[in-house]
């Protein structure tokens, strides 16, 4: 399943068309002479912003333009910056990479942490054309723990779309963004992540006699 964003319009004509001479219309639905093109404003329109994306669903898992985040059971426990990550759509669909992609069937669990970004800062192309190119790149690899996982899938269709102008996307760049800067879809799912960890911590703090 692929949504293809078709919110984006260009008020331009193809480069093919004007080869053949064939002039946009102006506000009339008059062809424009040649001088007229060339003064008239026909720059793409600006791809929708954040605050005109479909709201955020928690309830129905809809994250439109999110990183979203999960805790795998025990390891992310022991290093909370650690966790199974996927990529949304413009209309919120969830895409992960475990051995193929997946979609709207998030591995283990329910979202916990979400980054909704801003389609307008990519550079190279639409958000849903990065995700559908970085979704094609996995469907057929298999799944690496260490070299090729959901965070490589996650950074492949970031560099497809240059988000924010950069094609360096890794997964460490993505794990530490999620841990500092994603936001708790509850506070259940925020206790269900940091707790374990902290009380881990605060078990090795009194046996090692930090804590009388």
């Amino acid at each position: 399943m692929c949504i293809r964003d078709s919110s984006w319009r260009h008020n331009v004509m193809s480069t093919h068309d004007m080869r053949r001479g064939v002039m946009p219309p102006d506000e009339e639905g008059n062809p424009l002479t040649r001088p007229e093109m060339e003064e008239a404003d026909l720059s793409p329109e600006p791809r929708a912003p954040t605050s005109e994306l479909p709201p955020i669903d928690v309830k129905l898992a809809r994250y439109p333009c999110c990183i979203v985040w999960t805790p795998l059971p025990l390891i992310t426990f022991l290093c909370p910056v650690i966790g199974h990550i996927g990529i949304c759509d413009a209309a919120g669909h969830i895409y992960d990479f475990g051995g193929g992609v997946h979609v709207d069937q998030f591995m283990f669990g329910d979202v916990a942490r979400y980054i909704q970004l801003d389609p307008a800062m990519c550079k190279n192309s639409g958000w849903d054309a990065g995700v559908r190119k970085g979704n094609e790149d996995y469907a057929h690899r298999c799944h690496n723990l260490c070299c090729d996982n959901c965070h490589s899938h996650v950074a492949t269709c970031l560099d497809h779309m240059a988000f924010r102008g950069f094609r360096r996307w890794n997964m460490v760049i993505l794990a530490f963004w999620v841990f500092f800067a994603g936001r708790f879809t509850s506070t259940g799912m925020a206790l269900y992540t940091l707790l374990p960890f902290s009380l881990l911590v605060l078990l090795w703090a009194a046996l090692s006699g930090h804590i009388l």
